[in-house]
């Protein structure tokens, strides 16, 4: 008898040191998760909870075996609880949705699921809550982005629409009509490229220029462009615009103004100012020096009065245009709208 008493101890103490790991490894599991789950018996009592529910729930650990009705939570139109948690329970059917806290800021997937025993019958519900909130931003960024993609296709269809409409075709010839119309449409296809390169957020100036003088000349683009200025980022609508402002330039210095010549340059300088009335004001100057002589044009040329359109209407921004005798002068205006805080560094050449 003594000998079956020892052995019956023995596995006793096995036992009790196999659930003393279970109910360490449970708590570390209670004390580690970032999901709040709230379990519940079935008169609605609390039996036990994450420490991630007390986030949600003002629980403390005296709450156990008290109705959770009693206690008070963060949640924003959450419904009836126990009246979910009591469906739950007699239908055995899950119950998910979402809510969000009433700051309006943290966003959780609530699910409510029947606790079940050994046996397989449910004796109780569960009430996990999982955070969101990064999703739902994501989500929110989508739908923008999605918009300002939209809204861009629609921008440039008028565009296109509008250089068909207003380019003086009977007065040119192919080439020159490829030059005019082909050539604005890859400088469109250049920007987009950059836009979805950054999906669809805010391009660096210097980025925007580069590929403006970039697809003129690529070879000689750095030797005979200098950029001085500091960091600025321009907001993708405005990015379209600025960019057929930088294309007609460089088309014009490359057909007839300081890149058509080989000793030529052109130097692009910016600062940003601020005005009462407009905010932060981007002020860029294009200086062409070493090309042919200039002089003031009779008339407005077809790239001209682009780039008054796209400066004046869509930018709201002002145009000036020089003639000095070392070369053509444009100074440009442009009211910023950003989408965050420039960050200034030194400037490079």
């Amino acid at each position: 008898v003594n000998e079956e008493l020892n052995t019956v101890n023995a596995e006793l103490n096995n036992k009790v040191e196999e659930l003393d790991r279970a109910n360490a490894d449970l708590r570390n599991v209670f004390e580690s998760t970032g999901v709040a789950i709230v379990f519940l018996d079935r008169d609605f009592l609390i039996r036990s909870f994450t420490p991630a529910a007390t986030r949600i729930f003002k629980l403390i650990s005296s709450d156990r075996g008290r109705p959770l009705t009693d206690i008070s939570n963060n949640l924003a139109k959450s419904g009836d609880l126990q009246r979910d948690v009591q469906s739950v329970f007699e239908q055995g059917q899950p119950i998910e949705r979402r809510v969000q806290n009433v700051d309006g800021q943290t966003h959780y997937v609530m699910r409510i699921l029947p606790y079940r025993d050994e046996h397989g019958t449910a004796n109780g519900t569960i009430i996990v809550l999982v955070d969101v909130t990064r999703l739902v931003e994501h989500e929110t960024r989508q739908r923008a982005i999605l918009e300002e993609l939209n809204t861009a296709v629609r921008n440039v269809l008028a565009r296109i629409a509008r250089l068909s409409e207003t380019a003086p075709t009977r007065d040119w010839s192919a080439e020159q009509f490829q030059d005019a119309f082909v050539g604005r449409l890859h400088a469109l296809t250049a920007c987009y490229g950059l836009l979805a390169q950054e999906k669809w957020s805010a391009i660096a100036l210097a980025d925007i220029l580069r590929s403006a003088f970039t697809a003129k000349d690529p070879a000689d683009a750095q030797r005979r462009i200098t950029m001085d200025g500091p960091a600025v980022r321009i907001a993708a609508p405005q990015t379209l615009a600025l960019a057929m402002v930088m294309h007609e330039l460089a088309s014009e210095a490359v057909r007839s103004g300081a890149l058509s010549a080989p000793d030529g340059r052109v130097a692009v300088d910016w600062q940003i100012r601020h005005r009462r009335k407009h905010g932060d004001v981007l002020e860029v100057e294009w200086h062409e020096t070493g090309g042919p002589a200039v002089t003031r044009p009779r008339g407005k040329s077809f790239g001209r009065g682009l780039i008054e359109q796209e400066v004046e209407k869509t930018l709201r921004g002002t145009l000036k245009v020089s003639y000095p005798p070392t070369g053509l002068l444009v100074r440009l205006s442009i009211p910023l709208d950003r989408e965050g805080p420039a960050e200034r560094i030194a400037s490079t050449k």
